[in-house]
């Protein structure tokens, strides 16, 4: 009888010891998942910003018949932070990516949610359109040449890409929480069958 529960104990220790490294895995992998979310959120934020400041400078364009150089330094700032949302969606693709490896390698989700992040990983990839680069390549040059129509037309370009960029990053987000609250389930699930194991081993 002693050796018999002896075995169940170290049965039971095993069970425990995976469970335990599964759900440090698991753990880590929410931390990586909330940092995105919350690092998305600003993003979003700042996007609204670059767009309405690239609108108000298009007004502003509107009512004068050359560029002075306040409103120059005014379309270089925005080109640079333009340059920076770009930065920061090329390392949310990459975040994207390497939770969507690290699920994988450790078995962390199911078929479903892997589709769902495969789903994000086709999202993130295309955020950074030509179509986007182009746009503030041909804000850059008219700038350069000093051009007013250009230099609206590229304005109104890039904002409107700058829009459907933000509209994307909050389909993004949309995603990544429904996919938080079907991990939380599942976990409980597994959880759950954990125990109903440990039950029928005990008996």
């Amino acid at each position: 009888m002693k050796k018999i529960l002896e075995k169940i104990k170290k049965k039971l220790d095993k069970l425990e010891t995976l469970h335990d490294k599964e759900q440090e895995r698991m753990d880590a992998l929410h931390e990586k998942e909330q940092d995105i979310i919350e690092n998305t959120e600003m993003q979003i934020q700042e996007l609204s910003s670059l767009q309405e400041h690239l609108k108000k400078t298009e007004l502003d364009l509107l009512k004068s018949d050359e560029i002075s150089w306040e409103q120059q330094q005014e379309i270089k700032k925005m080109l640079e932070d333009a340059a920076e949302e770009v930065e920061q969606l090329k390392q949310l693709t990459e975040a994207i990516e390497a939770l969507t490896e690290s699920g994988e390698k450790h078995g962390l989700f199911s078929p479903d949610l892997m589709e769902k992040f495969q789903e994000l990983q086709n999202l993130v990839n295309e955020l950074i359109s030509e179509e986007l680069l182009m746009n503030m390549d041909e804000l850059r040059g008219a700038l350069d040449t000093m051009d007013l129509k250009d230099l609206m037309s590229a304005m109104e370009q890039l904002s409107q890409n700058v829009e459907q960029v933000e509209q994307e990053l909050d389909r993004f987000l949309d995603i990544l929480k429904r996919i938080q609250a079907e991990q939380i389930t599942h976990e409980i699930v597994e959880r759950l069958e954990q125990l109903v194991t440990e039950q029928e081993l005990l008996n």
